[in-house]
């Protein structure tokens, strides 16, 4: 297999799984049963596990990137639309728990720096992805 799928597999990998964990924690911050310290938390326990396959298909891409054959376009391009559709889905959530805790300044600062850690944490692995197709 083309290297360059390992680096795609593991950033489309990456991103939903991490995305779909910070949607979860906008959730929990917006009813606002449980404390921040917990559910960032419990974001990070899920974002080690989450990231453990993407990490490997990251080895195994750098162990074989001298056979690489796949137009790197192709890559940016998956990786790119992958890493947008994230985005705004993390975005869209972000927007509707702002909302939902409109009165409260607490949750909403707890939410803003909730999303700005999520824009790290998604995008991590897909820059590396896309730096290597370089390689």
């Amino acid at each position: 297999m083309d290297p360059l799928y390992y680096f795609m597999l593991a950033a489309v990998l990456a991103s939903f799984g991490i995305s779909f964990a910070v949607r979860n924690a906008f959730a929990q911050i917006a009813e606002g049963k449980i404390s921040l310290t917990k559910i960032q938390s419990k974001l990070m326990i899920y974002v080690a596990l989450v990231e453990t396959l993407p990490i490997i298909l990251l080895v195994l891409g750098f162990m074989n990137i001298d056979d690489a054959q796949l137009n790197p376009v192709i890559l940016i391009a998956v990786v790119g639309g992958s890493v947008l559709f994230n985005f705004v889905m993390n975005f869209v959530r972000y927007r509707d728990a702002q909302l939902q805790v409109e009165d409260n300044p607490v949750l909403k600062q707890q939410l803003s720096t909730t999303f700005l850690l999520s824009l790290g944490l998604v995008n991590a692995i897909p820059v590396i992805a896309i730096v290597a197709a370089f390689l």
